[in-house]
């Protein structure tokens, strides 16, 4: 009897040390899953920053090629006028 009781709590302990082994498992892998989603996250939102940013600058340019059109004119006009 003595033996089985002992063979009984030596598989219950067996089985716990497995259960804690797999719930490590299973949160490590839980964490790098985590940690790749957020690093697929700052990429996507790095490139979306940059798109955005080169997007912002050919607009400024534009912006100031035609602010150099306007003042051209606006000293050909008074140049004219004089």
């Amino acid at each position: 009897m003595a033996e089985l009781i002992l063979e009984m709590e030596t598989e219950k302990l067996n089985a716990q040390n497995d259960y804690k082994f797999a719930v490590v498992q299973i949160e490590t892998r839980m964490k790098m899953e985590k940690a790749n989603e957020i690093r697929r996250l700052k990429e996507e939102n790095l490139k979306e920053v940059e798109d955005l940013s080169r997007t912002h600058y050919q607009q400024m340019v534009a912006f100031e090629e035609e602010n150099e059109k306007t003042k051209m004119k606006l000293n050909e006009q008074s140049s004219q006028q004089k």
